[in-house]
């Protein structure tokens, strides 16, 4: 399957809040869940879905992502992947990630260390590294802001990619008036 014509498209739903008083809002999490649909060519053969639930300055983060790709009534290809994340005043702090990418599994596990995040990999094999960054980000499709850094934790494999994010102007979803944005990596 070639990934570059892999497309993701972004409807936001809300799955809670609390209400709308400052106190109230300081005392309960707000929890708000994005789902993205993917598409190969014009085909939707999946969704990627996140779960993000704001306390202070931590934002949790639980994405699934699930993809499959038929031809002939036969399953081609098939992604699954589960993704833990924790954020301090922006920052990923944690990452735990486990991915069936077409039967090959990745496992990836983030921990902070004074001068970033200590990267346990397994993708096939054991690898342990540290990934320097003042303020670590992965790929939150769900947060623009966090996507404009010039490098970005893929949390499939653990490996730190070169990204930049350009808007492109708007566009129309689905019926639905939306922003279109180009990541690269």
């Amino acid at each position: 399957m070639n990934r570059n014509n892999v497309t993701l498209t972004a409807l936001a739903t809300v799955v809670a809040a609390t209400t709308w008083s400052p106190a109230a809002v300081a005392a309960d999490p707000v929890a708000t869940e994005y789902r993205f649909a993917v598409y190969y060519g014009d085909r939707r053969i999946g969704e990627h879905r996140y779960e993000i639930v704001q306390d202070g300055d931590a934002t949790r983060v639980r994405s699934r992502a699930d993809f499959q790709v038929k031809l002939l009534f036969i399953n081609a290809y098939r992604y699954e992947h589960q993704a833990n994340e924790l954020w301090q005043n922006g920052c990923l702090t944690h990452l735990r990630s486990v991915t069936d990418d077409n039967g090959k599994r990745y496992e990836v596990d983030a921990q902070p260390r004074e001068a970033g995040l200590a990267l346990t990999r397994h993708a096939p094999e054991q690898e342990q590294v540290t990934l320097e960054a003042d303020c670590p980000a992965s790929f939150a499709y769900w947060d623009r802001e966090r996507l404009r850094q010039d490098r970005l934790i893929n949390s499939q494999n653990g490996q730190a990619l070169p990204a930049s994010l350009a808007r492109r102007g708007p566009d129309e979803v689905d019926g639905i008036e939306a922003v279109h944005y180009r990541l690269e990596a």
